[in-house]
C-alpha cells in the first residue's frame, strides 16, 4: 500500500475534477491553472456581389451671355506699315465700347504673314482677334454694326450661360443624378436575382463650365463696305448642363 503525501493527495483530485469537466490544465506545485480550449473556427459570411454603376442628371436653360468674335485686318507692303495699321484699327475698337460697363471687350491672338501668289510675295497681312461679350444681346448687336463700319469682320457669335445661371443649372442636375443612384441599384440588384444591401462610394462629376459652351457659329464675313443694312442676328440654343455620378453598391442573397 502506497500512502501519498496530503498535498499531493489534494493536487491530484482537483486535476481529475477539471479534466472530467473537459479543460486543459496546469499544474506547478499546489496551484492549478485552466485554459478552455480553442474554439471552433466560424466561417466568414459570403462576400455578396459588388455593382459599379453611373446615373446622369440634366439641367437645361436659354443662354444668357452673348460673345461675339471679330477679325482685325490690316495689309500693306511692308510689315511695319501693317502692324502700325492694325494697332491703330484695333485702338479705335477698345475704344468704341471702353465707357460700356456692362460689355467686356478683349484683344486676343496676333499674327503677321506674308502672302503670296504665283507670281511670288505680295504683301503682308497683320491679323489680330477682338471679342465683345455680355447680357444684353440687342445692344451687343448694336455695337457689333459700329464695330463692322470701323473695318472689323464678325467672325463667330457664341452663345453660353453666366457663372451664377450656370452654377444653378449644376446644381439642378446634380440633384437629379444623385436621385437616381438608389433606384437604379435597386433596380440593376432585381434584374440580377439579388439584393440591395448598402451603398459604398459615391464620386459627383461636374465637368466644369468650357470657355465656350454650346457654341453657335454664323459666319458673318462682312467688309466694312459690306455692313450697311440690317444688324446681324442670332438665335439663341438651349444650353445643357450634365453632372455624373459614380457609384459602388454592396448586393446579397434575396
Amino acid at each position: 500500500m502506497t500512502i501519498y503525501p496530503q498535498t499531493s493527495r489534494r493536487t491530484l483530485k482537483i486535476a481529475s475534477l477539471l479534466a472530467v469537466g473537459g479543460l486543459v490544465t496546469t499544474v506547478t506545485g499546489a496551484t492549478v491553472r485552466a485554459e478552455p480550449p480553442p474554439a471552433a473556427m466560424v466561417p466568414p459570411p459570403p462576400p455578396g456581389v459588388k455593382l459599379a454603376f453611373a446615373t446622369k442628371g440634366e439641367a437645361h436653360a436659354k443662354p444668357t451671355k452673348l460673345t461675339i468674335e471679330f477679325i482685325a485686318q490690316k495689309d500693306s507692303a511692308s510689315p511695319t506699315d501693317a502692324q502700325m495699321k492694325l494697332n491703330q484699327l484695333v485702338d479705335n475698337a477698345m475704344k468704341t465700347t471702353s465707357d460700356q460697363t456692362d460689355i467686356k471687350t478683349s484683344a486676343g491672338n496676333y499674327s503677321i504673314s506674308q502672302e503670296y501668289s504665283q507670281k511670288g510675295p505680295t504683301h503682308w497681312s497683320a491679323r489680330q482677334t477682338i471679342k465683345i461679350s455680355g447680357t444684353d444681346s440687342q445692344k451687343l448687336l448694336s455695337y457689333t454694326e459700329k464695330l463692322q463700319k470701323l473695318g472689323l469682320n464678325v467672325d463667330n457669335f457664341i452663345w453660353s450661360l453666366d457663372p451664377q445661371t450656370h452654377q444653378k443649372l449644376e446644381q439642378e442636375a446634380r440633384s437629379d443624378a444623385l436621385k437616381k443612384v438608389r433606384a437604379q441599384a435597386e433596380s440593376d440588384a432585381h434584374d440580377l436575382g439579388l439584393k440591395f444591401i448598402r451603398l459604398e462610394g459615391v464620386i459627383v462629376h461636374t465637368g466644369g463650365m468650357p470657355d465656350h459652351p454650346g457654341p453657335h457659329p454664323m459666319m458673318l464675313m462682312a467688309r466694312a463696305s459690306d455692313a450697311a443694312g440690317p444688324q446681324p442676328q442670332t438665335t439663341p440654343e438651349d444650353q445643357s448642363v450634365t453632372v455624373t455620378v459614380m457609384a459602388k453598391a454592396q448586393l446579397g442573397n434575396p
